[in-house]
């Protein structure tokens, strides 16, 4: 009997490894068990969605067991929710087992949520880290932006603001959106006191700020003025410019080519480059370098190769393309840009008009 048991003692203790073993890994790898209370200012139009953050939570290894709203002021008194040093609604409050897994701690800082740790009890406060959101500290809603569009007096190729809206309204909660036409008292009191210059334009009240991705967006749209209001300088070509009464970024451009060159690649290439800097062509012509005006431009800017383009002064008015225009070409003295880089056009075969010889670029 006692032979039986000696043998039967290394069995029995492998069993319970293996038991203890299971109930480890299943316990180590099942979803984190979370409970959430939900709570909601009773009136408050567009305000932070807290579902998302269950639905990623939920991604990240973890089930929401059950989900409880509570409304703000009927079920729950201010002085109660300041006890608990919240100040703005709806708030996320998470329990049951939500630090269970890096990826969810990770998860919860990333939202800027605050972490209670008490005695065999966990929860996560996740407040609206950006509008719209219900301030209990003076009981409004905040978030709310209002947009002055001012219009140019008259421009039908000024870019439609109607895109830029669309944009803005995915960057934040839009209340009103106001157009104002360039001679009204409205608008030349805005354009008086921001100092603006280029039309149309925009203005978002103070609220915009709050938004993070918005703010740094707007980086390359416009200002923040000294009363927080967001006033745009930047935007794309072509618009009417105050100072010069009259609408800019509008380019004429001149090709100059050879005839007799089949070889040589074909000018409407550049027409294609310029336009995916969004370039706004109005006019083009073509000129022969053997015509009285090709030998006039040849002479006046010094060309030296073809084909190539001659642009308006216009063109400076599109910052990205002047960002590297050092790159590619020349501004001549009467405010003209010459394309001369055949370097950048790898692969391409141009005139040099020094040695009559065709060479290929890049």
């Amino acid at each position: 009997m006692k032979k039986g048991l000696i043998i039967a003692l290394p069995i029995i203790s492998l069993i319970i490894i293996g038991i203890i073993l299971y109930f480890s890994l299943h316990y180590s790898t099942s979803p984190a068990r979370l409970r959430a209370v939900i709570i909601k200012p009773v009136n408050c139009t567009g305000c932070y969605n807290m579902t998302p953050v269950l639905d990623q939570a939920g991604k990240l290894n973890a089930r929401i067991t059950s989900i409880k709203e509570i409304y703000y002021p009927k079920d729950i008194s201010k002085e109660e929710l300041l006890r608990m040093n919240i100040t703005r609604l709806p708030v996320l409050i998470i329990s049951g087992q939500p630090l269970r897994y890096p990826q969810l701690i990770d998860f919860w800082d990333m939202l800027g949520a605050r972490i209670d740790k008490k005695f065999l009890k966990q929860e996560v406060i996740i407040q609206p880290p950006e509008p719209v959101y219900y301030n209990l500290l003076n009981d409004s809603v905040y978030g709310y932006v209002n947009i002055i569009e001012i219009k140019p007096p008259d421009c039908k190729v000024c870019n439609n603001m109607s895109r830029f809206r669309e944009m803005i309204s995915h960057l934040c909660y839009i209340s009103q959106y106001l157009v104002a036409d360039y001679n009204t008292e409205l608008a030349q009191g805005l354009i008086e006191r921001y100092n603006i210059t280029r039309l149309p334009a925009v203005i978002l009240s103070p609220e915009a700020k709050e938004y993070k991705l918005l703010n740094m967006k707007w980086e390359n749209i416009g200002i923040i003025e000294k009363d927080n209001y967001l006033v745009s300088t930047q935007l794309t070509p072509p618009f009417y410019s105050i100072p010069e009464n009259r609408v800019v970024g509008l380019v004429n451009l001149t090709y100059l080519y050879d005839p007799n060159c089949i070889e040589c690649y074909d000018y409407n290439l550049h027409r294609a480059t310029l336009e995916r800097f969004y370039v706004k062509i109005v006019n083009e012509s073509l000129v022969d370098i053997h015509s009285k005006e090709g030998r006039r431009l040849i002479e006046k800017y010094n060309i030296t190769a073809i084909p190539t383009f001659i642009a308006s002064p216009d063109l400076k008015y599109y910052k990205e393309l002047m960002n590297i225009w050092d790159q590619v070409g020349t501004i001549e003295p009467d405010g003209f840009f010459v394309f001369r880089n055949m370097g950048k056009m790898p692969g391409r075969i141009y005139l040099d008009l020094e040695t009559n010889e065709t060479r290929m670029g890049g």
